[in-house]
């Protein structure tokens, strides 16, 4: 599934602002958004920087069916 953050994370790498994820199992085809109802919990989830193309993985948190965004991420230094 796709996630859409708003603002967005900023990049640990260049400091550009990221605003597209997916979850790590990317096996469901649906775009998230913060704020709308959905049924999972907490997931893990990659974003990739669209200027450095630097990988980070975040952890998004749902509460009462809403996706409230992404509570904490890191680089992933491969």
């Amino acid at each position: 599934m796709l996630v859409t953050l708003s603002p967005g994370l900023v990049c640990k790498n260049c400091k550009e602002r990221m605003t597209m994820g997916k979850d790590r199992a990317s096996n469901v085809n649906m775009v998230l958004r913060e704020d709308h109802k959905i049924k999972t919990e907490n997931f893990e989830c990659y974003i990739t920087c669209n200027h450095c193309m630097t990988r980070h993985t975040g952890m998004g948190f749902v509460r009462d069916g809403e996706f409230k965004g992404i509570y904490e991420y890191k680089e992933d230094i491969y």
